[in-house]
């Protein structure tokens, strides 16, 4: 694993911020859409309450929320100390090596916590499966920057995910 973190990680910042930005939205948007369909009357109940909760901002105090502050906190929380944490756990033991269980891990913890408040596991996971693109793009984001000599995570962690959420907030506020 960590071979193939190398190999993302020689790539210019741009295009892997486009690709990575437009997959784990795209992904998102389509694992949310099959969910949807599966079940409509939960996946309604569980994405409602998100709604509310964004829709009793107004379009600047929802933009500095879920645009620049969450994406700033949840950066360092855990692309940044959390990942380093469990990698500096991981690395203790015989049987792991590199950055592919903190990876892993720091991406399932993510998205998890994006389930919590929820009225039931089941409507968690309506929350929790269409994040975990963004949490396995932002936690290989941050270990590449991690393996290059120049690295950056907190500042380019942050643009994705800011990014990402700016997409996110705008076609809300579009079709609301």
């Amino acid at each position: 694993m960590n071979y193939i973190f190398s190999k993302f990680a020689g790539h210019s910042r741009v295009r892997l911020l486009f690709v990575l930005c437009t997959s784990a939205w795209l992904l998102a948007f389509s694992i949310d859409e099959l969910l949807y369909r599966i079940d409509p009357g939960n996946h309604f109940e569980a994405v409602s309450g998100i709604n509310e909760i964004i829709g009793s901002y107004s379009f600047a105090q929802a933009i500095f929320l879920v645009v620049l502050l969450g994406p700033f906190i949840e950066t360092i929380l855990f692309q940044i100390l959390l990942l380093r944490a469990i990698r500096a756990l991981t690395d203790r033991l015989p049987f792991t090596e590199g950055w592919g269980p903190s990876f892993v891990l720091t991406s399932l913890i993510f998205a998890a916590i994006h389930g919590l408040g929820s009225e039931s596991v089941y409507h968690g996971l309506f929350l929790v499966i269409p994040i975990l693109p963004l949490a396995f793009a932002l936690s290989l984001l941050a270990v590449m920057e991690y393996e290059r000599e120049d690295g950056a995570p907190v500042s380019y962690v942050f643009v994705l995910h800011a990014i990402y959420n700016a997409i996110t907030s705008i076609l809300f506020f579009s079709f609301r």
